[in-house]
């Protein structure tokens, strides 16, 4: 394949190095490899053969955290790059990763890890397990605390839709190529046939949910991000903090309104925070605490 690609004609009969001597293990310390040229013959034979090798959880997490940014590119186009017949011997499903070594990700020390671990899990529904993106609110780094709360806040929310509302995509088909319309059918695919499924049971006990949402709303503002490591990229900009302060209201608002004996928890964080100066969380709270008293009247003495 490398000989047809480089030179437009196959090898002699019987010169091709066979398919059991390209393995991943043979082939891997070559992805790590100090020079340069070592590696790029062993990206080229990993564009061909990833597929193939079907590497394990554990083999994927070593490839993203790799200290060279060519062998991070990979692995991030095999995972979240669209299937195509482009990228058909280096693609990767993420649905047959270890939900273990996704999550290991998200708290990778490393910029490029844990930016790998967010996207797989926000991509992959399968990975978006309440208890554990609530064990990620404790997490050191700000933007995994914040995606894990922004995820919560769409999984637990109130949607105000009509009752026969269905997903669509914008656009029409009628212009586009074979590959965009598959692209677009994958799209379609993925938005389902109605509103999110919404967990049936909680993220964490009362308790807890009280503790994050005392514990955020007093953190005080952080300051700007460390700067990113040498050619790592962040997959969208990181969630200023007032926002995410504001998916955590709105996400306890919407549980406490399920739930008299969370409301009675929780509101009197709200009434305090009623008080912000911080325009967004004093007017999130304050639709919080009008709310909840509106469906438990009890509380308001």
């Amino acid at each position: 394949i490398l000989c047809l690609k480089l030179t437009d004609r196959p090898v002699d009969p019987d010169a091709e190095i066979p398919a059991s001597f390209l393995t991943l293990e043979r082939l891997q310390p070559l992805l790590n490899h100090l020079y340069v040229e070592m590696r790029q013959f062993a990206l080229e034979i990993a564009q061909f053969e990833l597929a193939r090798w079907s590497p394990s959880s554990r083999d994927v997490v070593l490839l993203a955290e790799s200290r060279y940014p060519e062998t991070r590119d990979l692995i991030q186009e095999a995972l979240l790059d669209p299937a195509s017949a482009d990228n058909k011997g280096y693609h990767l499903h993420t649905e047959t990763l270890d939900p273990t070594a996704v999550y290991g990700l998200c708290e990778s020390r490393h910029a490029f890890g844990r930016q790998l671990g967010m996207q797989i899990v926000r991509a992959t529904p399968q990975f978006q397990q309440p208890q554990v993106l609530f064990q990620l609110t404790e997490s050191p780094e700000r933007e995994v605390r914040s995606f894990a709360i922004r995820l919560l806040w769409q999984r637990y929310r109130h949607y105000a839709t009509t009752a026969d509302w269905r997903p669509h995509l914008n656009g029409t088909t009628l212009s586009l190529g074979q590959t965009k319309i598959q692209q677009q059918a994958q799209r379609a695919q993925q938005l389902g046939t109605g509103l999110p499924e919404r967990p049936t049971e909680w993220p964490a006990t009362a308790d807890a949910l009280q503790g994050l949402l005392r514990r955020w709303l007093f953190e005080l503002p952080p300051a700007r991000l460390a700067p990113m490591e040498q050619g790592v990229t962040l997959s969208r900009k990181p969630m200023p903090a007032s926002r995410a302060k504001c998916a955590l209201i709105e996400t306890c608002r919407d549980l406490a309104l399920e739930d008299q004996a969370f409301a009675q928890l929780v509101l009197p964080v709200f009434e305090t925070f009623q008080r912000s100066r911080a325009q967004m969380e004093q007017a999130a709270c304050l639709v919080a605490v009008t709310r909840i008293r509106h469906a438990y009247p009890a509380l308001l003495s």
